[in-house]
């Protein structure tokens, strides 16, 4: 995919070697907000085994997925085990209850596994870093469990591997530091016990991860300064439903969901969905004796979900399917219990088969539509109709492919929903430029000049339609004027270099060609092969 994974993959070259300059980028770097240095060493590594084949990215992905679905099975069915109440050595169960376990275990991990929501972290390979975090999460998780429930033998070295998991799940993706939360849900049911001072470690490693990626954050489009606090409740309630009603519906799931820069105009969706936040919550505590695992899970799953909630904003989504990838797990452990609480057996067996293959053909439907960034973008403009980022992707690459007419549609639309965006009519401008609409793309130029006076890059390619009109005189003087003001822009410098050639002041025209392609060496391929002999 185009979408970041360009900038993190192809154009990244800290990731095409592994050396000593490579491994201080990656132990060092926010590149792009978060600090995730075990993230990039596993693309590291990719690039080394396979370049830039896309098959061998999502392989790692599928693999990791696959590892994860296999680690939730063994962690509900600690869990289950526990919870029945019954040894957990299995010559100790009673045959018929062991086989509950199981097949609710076994249930609980595909329902997770195959669930539709899960398709963005899989199929991205950007979202390494949700698989590979959700294999250290798990097996941490894991460890904690068998530590508690499997009796005093080798609690140490489980609760210290534990540990060591968790730090690799932190430096995969920061979201890991729900963990702790997790651990301290499963010591209030199923364990009903409680010690603070064997959580420090993970609440040290969880504070300094915290920490690290909130300075990250602030550094591009990640920070939500813009929202008051009483706003970012309203959106992390709305996000704690959304969740809870793609679980169950997974209809109509988009790459993007637009968070409205004026909440006012998105009140009454929050308003209502925050209510039933509330109500549920306060459902789920009056009954806590009598539904102790749906308290917990719901707990847990709340406070799993705060960092990738409008809590702490990260970009410009108000929900992303990725985010369910931990914060949802609770769900599917519950799933299990229900499954495996309930007493008729072969009917709740066929129904659950049912649900499953349900979901296995929404995920193939899902999958499908990661094809490629214009099935993606399309899909998700018929979803979110409102949302500019899609719109924008899908525009960018039609440009790229060189279809001007669908571009063109795309960026008209844009500028319905955001009229004063500078880049989309500059965008628009070079197509009219491109398709020879020199009238429509002056217009465009023009627009962007009366919204910012001294907005280079509009008078630059002003200028540019000058000389293509064979007005070279008044070309050249306005692009001597930006080069004055402008000197870094290369484009600038080109079109000067190209104008005072064809005037016949070749010496100065060579000058400024050259250092065009000091600024960017691709404009060579710009420069008439007649000219190129001159410099």
């Amino acid at each position: 995919m185009e979408w970041d994974d360009t900038l993190n993959l192809v154009k990244n070259t800290h990731i095409h070697t592994l050396d000593l300059s490579s491994l201080i980028w990656l132990l060092t770097t926010h590149y792009r907000g978060p600090y995730e240095p075990l993230t990039w060493l596993s693309w590291n590594v990719d690039y080394l085994l396979w370049g830039m084949n896309p098959a061998g990215y999502h392989f790692i992905n599928v693999l990791l997925h696959s590892l994860n679905a296999i680690l939730f099975y063994y962690v509900a069915d600690l869990l289950l085990r526990f919870i029945s109440r019954s040894s957990f050595v299995s010559q100790q169960m009673a045959g018929e209850e062991e086989t509950r376990v199981r097949c609710a275990s076994l249930l609980a991990a595909l329902f997770f596994a195959i669930h539709p929501l899960r398709v963005e972290s899989v199929a991205w390979a950007t979202e390494r870093r949700d698989v590979l975090s959700g294999f250290f999460f798990l097996a941490s998780f894991y460890c904690y469990l068998a530590a508690h429930a499997g009796g005093m033998a080798h609690r140490r070295e489980r609760i210290l591997s534990s540990i060591l998991l968790f730090l690799l799940a932190v430096l995969a993706k920061a979201t890991a530091v729900g963990l702790v939360w997790a651990l301290l849900a499963v010591d209030l049911y199923p364990f009903k016990r409680w010690d603070l001072k064997e959580k420090i470690p993970y609440l040290v490693i969880a504070v300094v991860a915290g920490e690290i990626n909130f300075m990250g954050f602030q550094t591009r489009d990640l920070a939500g300064g813009m929202y008051r606090y009483w706003e970012r409740i309203l959106i992390f309630l709305y996000g704690s439903i959304f969740y809870v009603w793609k679980t169950l519906w997974p209809a109509n799931l988009s790459p993007y969901y637009q968070l409205p820069t004026h909440l006012i105009t998105f009140l009454k969706p929050l308003a209502v969905q925050g209510a039933l936040a509330v109500l549920m919550s306060w459902i789920f505590f009056m009954n806590r004796r009598r539904w102790p695992g749906v308290f917990v899970a719901w707990a847990c799953y709340l406070l799993m979900l705060a960092p990738v909630s409008g809590l702490v904003q990260n970009g410009q989504q108000i929900t992303a399917d990725r985010y369910s990838y931990l914060a949802c797990m609770p769900f599917a452990l519950v799933a299990g219990q229900l499954w495996w609480g309930l007493k008729n057996r072969w009917v709740v067996l066929s129904g659950s088969l049912l649900v499953l293959i349900g979901l296995g053909v929404r995920t193939t439907q899902q999958i499908r539509i990661w094809r490629d960034d214009q099935t993606l973008w399309r899909h998700a403009i018929a979803v979110t109709p409102e949302g500019t980022l899609p719109r924008w992707n899908l525009a960018s690459f039609l440009l790229s492919r060189g279809d001007y007419t669908g571009a063109e549609e795309q960026y008209k639309a844009l500028l319905q929903m955001a009229p004063q965006d500078l880049e989309t009519h500059l965008n628009l401008g070079f197509i009219y430029e491109t398709l020879g609409k020199y009238a429509a793309a002056h217009e465009q130029y023009e627009n962007i000049l009366r919204m910012d006076p001294g907005n280079a890059q509009a008078q630059n390619n002003l200028a540019g339609l000058l000389l293509k009109e064979g007005n070279w005189k008044t070309g050249r003087h306005e692009l001597e004027k930006i080069v004055l003001q402008h000197p870094e822009l290369a484009e600038a410098q080109f079109n000067l270099g190209i104008a005072l050639m064809h005037e016949g002041r070749k010496e100065v025209g060579r000058a400024h060609l050259r250092l065009a392609l000091q600024l960017n060496p691709q404009f060579i391929n710009r420069i008439p092969s007649s000219l190129r002999k001159f410099l």
